[in-house]
């Protein structure tokens, strides 16, 4: 399978536990410093990671990916969307 550039979702480190969290509320469009989803780390991180690495890493999201909306649906009717590469993107590390 092609490195995605994405976090390994078998990595359990905080530091990595947050990033998906972030790809997670950028894929349904809450990547925002106020979501409680990501202020759950700041705790653990500290104050000065977490802003480092939502900044450096929500960049890098925001300008390798896009969200591509709708793409299943579950049995009991809820829709899932998923991110995938702009496709103006230059970085070829993904």
């Amino acid at each position: 399978m092609k490195k995605t550039g994405l976090v390994d979702f078998h990595a359990n480190d905080p530091i990595s536990c947050f990033k998906r969290m972030m790809e997670s509320c950028y894929c349904y469009g809450g990547l925002t410093k106020s979501n409680k989803y990501i202020l759950e780390y700041k705790d653990e991180l500290g104050e000065d990671t977490w802003n480092a690495v939502y900044s450096d890493y929500g960049k890098w999201l925001k300008d390798n990916y896009t969200v591509e909306h709708n793409v299943g649906t579950d049995n009991e009717g809820l829709s899932y969307n998923r991110l995938i590469p702009r496709l103006d993107n230059t970085n070829d590390d993904i």
